[in-house]
């Protein structure tokens, strides 16, 4: 009887310690996964900071193309003004000189 118990207790060792191996790469696999998972982040985070980079430089450029818009525009309307009214004083001095009706 002694015998029989001895050699079941011999079987059940060598299956904890088989179970023992699997959980042990098991956790090695999942170690494994963690460090790819960690430099994913990693990855991703720095992706995050260029698109952020890249966010702040197209905001720069944005205001500096309504800045530019805006002077464009104020110094095209003060050359029309400048040219509307050198048209009038020419249209004034051809009409006294009765040039022009």
């Amino acid at each position: 009887m002694h015998l029989v118990q001895v050699e079941q207790l011999d079987k059940g060792i060598l299956a904890i310690l088989r179970i023992q191996s699997s959980q042990e790469k098991m956790f090695e696999k999942q170690d494994l996964m963690l460090d790819k998972q960690d430099q994913m982040i990693e990855k991703q985070d720095l992706m995050i900071e260029k698109q952020e980079q890249m966010i702040d430089t197209q905001r720069q450029t944005n205001k500096e193309i309504q800045t530019l818009r805006y002077d464009l525009k104020t110094e095209m309307n003060e050359r029309f003004n400048k040219i509307e009214h050198e048209l009038e004083l020419v249209k004034d001095a051809l009409h006294k000189h009765g040039i022009i009706a």
